[in-house]
């Protein structure tokens, strides 16, 4: 492969994260407005923000996912690979559309129970599927990600197992803090719970029928 070619291998390969991280954005936007509980791994900076709106939801996503980094580094040390330092752009990001979503869909106001629910089946398909993407495009892994597979290899422990781990204790975290600065349990309900498992079957269902996407990767390859 040509220098040339590996260079647009990479920008497409970014292109098709990027589309992920703009659809998986706005799909934390749908799950904010649709009320019914946040996704284990936004639900931290959504509280944060409940509780102390210095900074926005976008702005404390940022900041949670350069603690994944800075996690990352601690367990690799010397074999950390630097180009994943990409992970703080990606954060940033992230961070930045979720607060253009939340701005765009601010006067999206369910009216009723089976609003927020629709509304919800369609942020939990829009993570999943963004999520789909950025495992399409196989540059780099979302900060959150990074961090449950660099402590899965510490441990030698099964994947799947941290992940669930790390999305519980995100959610213990965001319950104290919920409960320590307001007294009341915020921004987690039963669509927490249902997010946890839905945004992995999305993400199955899309590998296993979402063809259309592979000529768009086989452009990078």
């Amino acid at each position: 492969m040509t220098l040339d070619n590996t260079l647009r291998n990479y920008i497409h390969r970014y292109l098709i994260l990027t589309c992920g991280l703009v659809i998986m954005s706005f799909g934390v936007a749908f799950s904010i407005k649709a009320n019914m509980g946040i996704s284990p791994i936004s639900c931290l900076p959504y509280v944060l923000n409940l509780t102390n709106d210095f900074f926005t939801v976008g702005q404390y996503t940022m900041m949670m996912h350069v603690i994944f980094v800075l996690v990352q580094i601690f367990i690799y040390r010397r074999n950390y690979q630097l180009h994943q330092l990409l992970q703080i752009a990606v954060a940033v990001v992230l961070g930045l559309v979720i607060d253009l979503a939340l701005i765009i869909v601010k006067d999206l106001t369910p009216g009723n129970y089976f609003q927020q629910v629709i509304l919800f089946c369609i942020s939990t398909f829009m993570v999943g599927f963004g999520m789909f993407l950025e495992i399409k495009g196989n540059v780099l892994m979302v900060a959150g990600e990074g961090m449950v597979k660099a402590i899965a290899e510490a441990v030698k422990t099964d994947f799947g197992k941290i992940k669930i781990m790390n999305d519980c204790t995100l959610v213990a975290i965001s319950l104290a803090v919920g409960l320590i600065f307001s007294g009341k349990i915020l921004g987690i309900r039963e669509g927490t719970v249902l997010a946890a498992f839905g945004v992995g079957l999305v993400i199955k269902f899309c590998l296993k029928y979402f063809h259309f996407v592979d000529p768009f990767v086989r452009q990078a390859e």
